[in-house]
């Protein structure tokens, strides 16, 4: 991030563990804040690399940067006993702990794929449902296979409906608390 330029931590050939980002850089403290139960809580960092404050928006830099110096990176993660920094997701406004990766099969072009087993209009069939599921499941196989631990889609759930979005376009998280329990 632009804010602790040029890099928080890393990991070297001689300090490696390959499901973690590494271990904090030279002059850089790490800390987690408000772990929850299994040590996860939100990134905060302190170095001399840290920003003064944002261009020509002093007031900005308060609501990332503690009185004492630690900037709220916005990301959660989790420490190890020997330094490994672990990022599990973002914290989002509504404090949630999950990453949503949306996944749009065509049902048209899947109809095509599979006549007779998924239809273009009305709902899915237990059977076309089952097979969405399975092409979904496999395709974040193979992509899986090129990611780091870290960022690895531990799990999904199909909706045949968009999620509602903000002016930005961004989804707004606070509706959808139930996915989390899933």
């Amino acid at each position: 991030m632009s804010e602790n330029a040029p890099l928080n931590s890393v990991g070297t050939p001689g300090f490696k563990n390959n499901v973690s980002v590494g271990l904090s850089v030279k002059y850089t403290d790490i800390k987690i804040l408000n772990p929850n139960e299994e040590g996860i809580g939100e990134i905060a960092v302190k170095s001399p690399s840290i920003m003064l404050g944002y261009y020509k928006n002093p007031g900005a830099a308060k609501e990332v940067i503690t009185e004492d110096g630690w900037l709220l990176t916005g990301d959660l993660g989790s420490q190890d006993e020997r330094g490994f920094l672990y990022i599990k997701g973002r914290k989002d406004e509504t404090g949630g702990e999950h990453i949503f990766a949306v996944v749009s099969p065509s049902r048209k072009t899947l109809s095509q794929d599979y006549p007779g087993k998924i239809s273009t209009e009305g709902s899915v069939s237990s059977e076309g449902d089952e097979l969405i599921h399975s092409l979904v499941k496999k395709e974040i196989a193979q992509v899986n296979r090129r990611l780091p631990g870290y960022k690895k889609i531990a799990g999904f759930t199909i909706r045949y409906e968009g999620f509602e979005k903000n002016a930005q376009k961004k989804i707004r998280r606070f509706l959808y608390k139930e996915y989390e329990k899933t």
